[in-house]
């Protein structure tokens, strides 16, 4: 509940609220140019495992040299009362040794926020990819209003398997006075994995909390989540 400030509208400018998955301010920006990118890597991964054992009972464990290229677009987008940002990304990986473990990943992250009155705000944020090996945990990204850590993404995959995964998340905040403000919200999450053997996972949410400012720097408050 405490952190640093996020002042997206100016009026009401103050600590991040993180059960409601806002990011730093530090991470956001009024705005920034969508523009696209390209990288190539290389690299020798270890570990590489497949869903299954080999002869002797153990579990698959593969080395081998890789190449890598990735290519996205994203930035932030500013109105006077709506702001979009946006992160997507797509990466074709290629194993020289050992093409059973080549894939092709993709990553979108969608925030749009609302302000409709200047006491009621909405947000949607948007998390969905698709991934053959989940390397990576997801980063604050500076163009997206939100922290990926708060949403419903697998993050400790320890099979190399396709995977599809979405989370989604809807929030109404009313600011009552400058010090107070509530939320209410939705999420509606799903995983599904390739392989039979692995499972997946289809979820719902509501949520709820109060906030109270009490200074410029620090917030106290209470939430209730539950989640099916």
């Amino acid at each position: 509940m405490l952190a640093v400030a996020a002042p997206l509208f100016a009026q009401y400018g103050g600590p991040a609220v993180l059960t409601r998955g806002q990011a730093p301010a530090a991470m956001a920006a009024a705005q920034i140019d969508f523009r696209p990118y390209l990288s190539l890597t290389g690299g020798y991964d270890r570990g590489l495992d497949g869903v299954g054992i080999d002869p002797s009972g153990q579990a698959f464990s593969v080395s081998s040299y890789s190449v890598e290229a990735t290519a996205g677009i994203s930035g932030l987008h500013s109105w006077r009362h709506t702001s979009v940002g946006l992160d997507y990304s797509a990466s074709v990986r290629h194993y020289p040794g050992n093409s059973f473990y080549d894939g092709f990943d993709q990553r979108l992250l969608l925030s749009v926020t609302q302000q409709f009155t200047r006491h009621i705000q909405f947000s949607l944020r948007a998390n969905a990819g698709l991934s053959t090996q989940n390397f990576y945990q997801q980063p604050l990204v500076q163009t997206v209003a939100f922290d990926p850590a708060t949403t419903y993404v697998p993050t400790n995959d320890f099979f190399d398997n396709r995977t599809l995964y979405m989370s989604t998340q809807a929030d109404l905040t009313v600011q009552k006075s400058t010090r107070l403000s509530y939320s209410i919200g939705g999420d509606l999450f799903t995983v599904r994995r390739r392989s039979s053997a692995l499972y997946g996972v289809v979820g719902t949410g509501a949520r709820g909390d109060i906030q109270y400012r009490v200074s410029r720097r620090s917030t106290i408050g209470g939430g209730y989540t539950y989640v099916h």
